[in-house]
């Protein structure tokens, strides 16, 4: 994330000035032990979330809170992050008073959460790469992928068959078919549970590789957006590889 008032540093903190920012919004002052007499102005740290990283590898650090800057004008909201506002996020708000307040939005963004598990017209813009509940398997993958901080993580079969209706031998046959395109790895690691051994099998999702098969898995796929969206929704991982 840039910010044309604002440089990055390695820690990604930042100095500002008091006077444009009070210290109504939390932050803490300090004043290093300068008089008030004094013609040096005092500064008030903060730490500002970076998007380009995980949400818990923006925590590593140690930082209990971290903040999110906007550029606004007198004629509103200049520009959004990017990243605010991305796949997988909720927003959740007042639609009354989104709606009174929201000549200085650019963009509003409205989600309907009812009983619907699926979004039909996305769904159909998948070709015949895959059927009905490997498309399922690899949406639920990914999510798992993102939930997980982008790291190897166990999706046993119970849980797949719990949260998605697909059986052990389907499961295991996508499986195969994921992990012979090249879209997923598999590790088997032994732990102990209970007191004995116990092998798990750990997946990770090879994002460069879905990235490039993009276009056969999706119908269309120069006419629709979906490798922006799928891009930033991996971004961490494919920044990492």
């Amino acid at each position: 994330m840039k910010f044309d008032e604002f440089d990055e540093t390695s820690e990604s903190k930042h100095e500002v000035n008091e006077s444009k920012y009070k210290n109504n919004f939390g932050f803490e002052e300090q004043d290093n032990d300068i008089d008030d007499d004094d013609d040096c102005e005092k500064t008030i740290k903060i730490d500002v979330y970076n998007p380009d990283l995980t949400f818990g590898e923006n925590f590593e650090d140690g930082s209990s809170e971290k903040y999110m800057l906007f550029k606004i004008t007198p004629n509103g909201f200049k520009s959004t992050p990017p990243d605010l506002v991305a796949p997988g996020t909720k927003v959740i708000a007042d639609w009354k008073n989104l709606m009174d307040h929201s000549e200085g939005y650019e963009t509003i963004v409205v989600d309907y959460d009812t009983m619907f598990g699926i979004r039909l017209l996305t769904f159909q813009r998948y070709s015949s790469f895959f059927t009905c509940d490997e498309r399922i398997l690899f949406e639920a993958l990914i999510i798992k992928f993102r939930a997980f901080n982008f790291i190897p993580f166990y999706y046993s079969y119970n849980t797949i068959f719990k949260e998605l209706g697909i059986k052990k031998d389907r499961t295991v046959t996508i499986i195969k078919k994921f992990i012979k395109i090249g879209i997923l790895e598999s590790e088997v690691k032994t732990s102990i549970i209970n007191n004995r051994p116990s092998q798990i099998t750990y997946y990770n999702i090879v994002a460069d590789q879905i990235i490039k098969l993009l276009p056969e898995i999706y119908i269309d796929y120069n006419k629709i957006d979906i490798e922006n969206d799928i891009y930033k929704y991996l971004e961490s991982a494919l920044n990492k590889k």
